[in-house]
């Protein structure tokens, strides 16, 4: 399994320390009218605030939610 499909299954990109020493990242995608992928929305946090495991499972859902309220908003207009 490559990264982008465990990034559809999930429905949320990682990046552990991948881009900047002691930074862990979190996106999720925002969608047009389409359904296609037409922006993201993420935030990073240094590694000593959390645990990959506890940013994925506490924050993840709010990302989420904040995702699909902006793609609500967008398909709405």
């Amino acid at each position: 399994e490559g990264e982008l499909d465990a990034v559809r299954k999930s429905g949320i990109a990682v990046n552990d320390e991948e881009l900047a020493f002691g930074i862990r990242a979190i996106a999720a995608p925002v969608r047009g009218r389409s359904g296609n992928v037409v922006a993201s929305i993420g935030f990073g946090i240094h590694r000593s605030w959390l645990s990959m495991d506890d940013l994925v499972r506490e924050l993840a859902p709010l990302l989420q939610n904040t995702a699909a309220e902006i793609t609500a908003r967008i398909a709405y207009h």
